[in-house]
C-alpha cells in the first residue's frame, strides 16, 4: 500500500467572505442583508464595504491579532466592523453602549483594544470623549454620522481588491465580555472555527433558513443579537435590527417586514404582548422565536400562543463562555413547562455534585456539559477558567437537576442561593411562582441577613401596566400555592424597574444593596 498522500481540504471554517460568498450568487446579489432604520446594505453593497473598510484599517497599521473595540449603538456600521475585522485577521471586541466610563476603560483594558471605533454624537459622545481623552495610546475611528465622517472617509479610500492572510480557524474572531452579573465582565476568547461550527449547529437546532427575515430587537454588542444576527447572515438571510428596544416598534417592524424569526429576551416579549394587547397588530408573518438570557415564564409562554398560534417557540440556556448548553423545543414547551430544554446538537449534559461524581435525576448539583465549549474559558483569568472546569466537564457556577427523560431544570446560580434557617433556598424557583400572576411584568429575589434566620426572603416585584394591581399578599399567596412555607418571601417591594446588567440579566447583587438598606 503506498504511503498516504498530504491531503489538501481548503475549508477552513473562518468568518472572511462572509458577505461574499451571497454577494457572488447571482439570484441574490442585491437583495438586502441588512437594515437598521433608514439605512440598508444589499450584499453586493455589504461585500463591497466590508472589503473597502478592510483595506482601510491595513492602510493605518491595522493588522493580524490586533483587537478592535466597538461602542455604538445599533448601527449596520456594526456588521461591516465584525467582517473586515476578521477579513484582516484583527479581533472584535463590542463594548455595551450602556457602559459607565468606568466599565468601558475595564472592557477596553481586559480585552487589550488597539482600536476604538465609536460614536462621538448623542448620548455616547461624553464617554467617547473621555476614553479618547484619557487614552491617546488608542486608534479611534470616530463613526460620525451616517454618510460622513472619519470612518467613511476611510471606507471610500480604502482598497477592496487587497489580498490579505487573514486568520486561521483556531485565531480569534471575537472578545466577547460575560453577563457581569456577579462582578465586572470577565473576557471570553472564541476562535473562528467555534463560532462558525456554532451557526451551522444552530441551523439544525432552531431551523433557521436563507428565506428568513430576523428582526433583532436587542443591543448588536450582546451575544443575543450579535450571535443570531451573524447566524443569520451566514445562512443568507436577512437582518431587520431595531435602533433601539421599543415594544411597540417590534411589532409594527414584526408587521411591515414579513418578520419571520424573533430571537429575544424574556422581558423584551413580555413588553412586547403587553403592547398587543392593547392595540392588536398582524403578526402572524412570525415563524419561530428564541427565548434566552433568563427563564421564560409559563404565563409569557401562553400569551405568545395566544398572539401567534403557529408559531415555533425555542427556549435555550447558554454562556457566553461555554454556547448552548440545552434547547426546549416547540413540542415540549407546555409538556416540559418549567425547563430550559434537553443537551443542544453535538453536546451532552450532567448535573455533578461538589465531589464530582454524576448526581441522581432530581438531585441538584452543578451544571456542566460536554461538547463544543464556546470561549473554554476566561483570557488572561487562569483562576476563574480553572473553576470552569471539573475533568472534561465545563460549567458556569449554575445550579440545576435533570429528570428522567434528560431534560434539565435550571434553579440557580451557587452564589445567588439563600440559605434560611440552615435550609437552601433557589431564588429561582420563587420567581417563576410570582411570574405566574398575570400582573407582575418581572420579579427578582434575593436573600438579605436576619439576626434570627441568617436570611430571609425578599421579593422585589414590577406590576405589568395595565393588568391591575398585584398585593405584596396575592405574591405570598402565588408562592404558598407552589412553594413550601419557608420559601415563601417574608419581604415584598413594588419597584419600576430591576436593576440589569448590559446582557439583560437582573443583577442580583444591586438588589442586595437595596435590600440591605431597608
Amino acid at each position: 500500500m503506498s504511503e498516504p498522500q498530504e491531503l489538501r481540504y481548503q475549508a477552513d471554517l473562518v468568518v472572511t467572505d462572509l458577505a461574499g460568498r451571497h454577494a457572488r450568487r447571482w439570484s441574490r446579489r442585491h437583495d438586502v442583508a441588512v437594515a437598521c432604520g433608514e439605512t440598508s446594505r444589499s450584499w453586493v453593497d455589504l461585500d463591497d464595504r466590508v472589503r473597502r473598510l478592510a483595506g482601510g484599517l491595513v492602510a493605518r497599521g491595522v493588522g493580524a491579532g490586533d483587537v478592535v473595540a466597538v461602542f455604538a449603538k445599533n448601527r449596520v456600521e456594526f456588521f461591516e466592523i465584525v467582517l473586515a475585522t476578521a477579513t484582516i485577521g484583527a479581533v472584535a471586541a463590542p463594548q455595551s453602549f450602556r457602559s459607565s466610563v468606568h466599565e468601558l476603560e475595564h472592557g477596553l483594558a481586559a480585552t487589550g483594544a488597539r482600536v476604538l471605533i465609536a460614536e462621538s454624537t448623542g448620548d455616547l459622545a461624553e464617554r467617547t470623549r473621555q476614553i479618547v481623552k484619557r487614552h491617546a495610546n488608542l486608534m479611534f475611528i470616530d463613526l460620525g454620522e451616517r454618510g460622513a465622517g472619519e470612518y467613511e472617509a476611510i471606507v471610500r479610500s480604502g482598497d477592496p481588491d487587497g489580498v490579505h492572510p487573514g486568520p486561521g480557524e483556531l485565531d480569534a474572531f471575537w472578545l466577547g465580555l460575560t453577563g457581569g452579573t456577579t462582578g465586572l465582565p470577565k473576557v471570553v476568547r472564541v476562535p473562528h472555527r467555534v463560532i462558525v461550527q456554532m451557526w451551522l449547529y444552530m441551523v439544525i437546532e432552531f431551523d433557521t433558513r436563507p428565506s428568513d427575515s430576523m428582526l433583532v430587537a436587542g443591543p448588536l454588542h450582546h451575544g443575543l443579537g450579535f450571535g443570531f444576527a451573524l447566524q443569520q447572515l451566514y445562512v443568507g438571510g436577512r437582518v431587520v435590527v431595531l435602533p433601539e428596544f421599543d415594544a411597540r416598534g417590534v411589532l409594527e417592524a414584526i408587521a411591515s417586514e414579513g418578520i419571520t424569526v424573533l430571537p429575544a429576551a424574556p422581558t423584551m416579549l413580555a413588553l412586547m404582548l403587553d403592547a398587543w394587547d392593547d392595540e392588536p397588530v398582524d403578526i402572524d408573518s412570525l415563524r419561530v422565536v428564541i427565548s434566552a438570557g433568563s427563564s421564560l415564564p409559563a404565563v409569557t409562554k401562553r400569551r405568545l400562543a395566544a398572539a401567534v398560534p403557529d408559531v415555533a417557540l425555542y427556549e435555550h440556556y447558554g454562556a457566553t463562555e461555554a454556547g448552548f448548553f440545552t434547547v426546549l423545543a416547540p413540542e415540549d414547551q407546555f409538556r416540559k413547562e418549567r425547563s430550559c430544554g434537553a443537551a443542544f446538537f453535538g453536546s451532552r449534559i450532567r448535573v455533578l455534585r461538589d465531589d464530582g461524581t454524576t448526581a441522581d435525576p432530581g438531585e441538584v448539583g452543578h451544571i456542566a456539559k460536554q461538547g463544543l465549549v464556546q470561549g473554554g474559558g476566561y483570557a488572561g483569568n487562569p483562576d476563574a477558567t480553572a473553576k470552569m472546569w471539573c475533568g472534561d466537564w465545563s460549567t458556569v457556577g449554575d445550579l440545576g437537576y435533570v429528570d428522567e427523560e434528560g431534560y434539565l431544570f435550571l434553579v440557580d446560580r451557587a452564589d445567588d442561593t439563600i440559605v434560611s434557617g440552615g435550609v437552601n433556598i433557589f431564588p429561582a424557583e420563587i420567581e417563576a411562582a410570582i411570574g405566574e400572576l398575570e400582573g407582575v411584568s418581572e420579579v427578582g429575589v434575593i436573600g438579605v441577613p436576619d439576626d434570627r434566620w441568617g436570611q430571609i426572603v425578599q421579593a422585589f416585584v414590577v406590576r405589568r401596566t395595565g393588568a391591575g394591581d398585584v398585593t405584596e399578599q396575592a405574591v405570598i399567596d402565588a408562592c404558598l400555592a407552589r412553594l413550601a412555607p419557608y420559601k415563601r418571601p417574608r419581604l415584598v417591594t413594588f419597584v419600576e424597574e430591576l436593576p440589569k446588567s448590559a446582557a439583560g440579566k437582573v443583577l442580583r447583587r444591586e438588589l442586595r444593596r437595596a435590600g440591605a438598606d431597608r
